[in-house]
């Protein structure tokens, strides 16, 4: 079984989780917002430009709105059938854009692609160090 590990970063902070090869995007970024302490309550998508989700001419992109029928671009597959073995290679990083109201950006990377004899199927959080935003700061 091959696992893959993959950081996410928000300044200083950083989170490292491990997910199996099979792993939806919908499932890897359950396990990133957990790995942050924000909920998975709105629409996210994984892009390839780093700076912004709406750059034109995205060479790749993966969105919830696509798994919805809403595509701004043909090869968006989406999140929810998508596995991180199509989405990922080792030493990529993707835009993670989260909550499109708020606009949480965060820098997702593959670390590492490694087989691995674990029986565990179960996504993995590995550490986290820093401080992550609050999701829902008070005001």
């Amino acid at each position: 079984m091959l696992h893959y590990t993959f950081s996410i970063t928000y300044d200083d902070a950083v989170a490292k989780v491990k997910v199996l090869e099979s792993c939806t995007l919908y499932e890897l970024a359950s396990v990133l917002l957990k790995s942050i302490g924000f909920d998975m309550d709105h629409s996210f998508g994984f892009h390839s430009d780093l700076k912004s989700p709406y750059a034109k001419n995205m060479k790749k992109q993966f969105t919830l709105f696509a798994d919805n029928g809403d595509k701004s671009i043909e090869s968006d597959t989406g999140v929810e059938s998508t596995e991180v073995r199509e989405a990922f290679h080792v030493g990529e990083t993707l835009l993670f854009h989260f909550d499109y109201g708020d606009d949480w950006m965060f820098h997702v990377k593959c670390l590492a692609i490694e087989s691995d004899s674990s029986k565990k199927k179960k996504p993995e959080i590995l550490e986290v160090k820093g401080e992550f935003p609050e999701q829902y700061p008070e005001l």
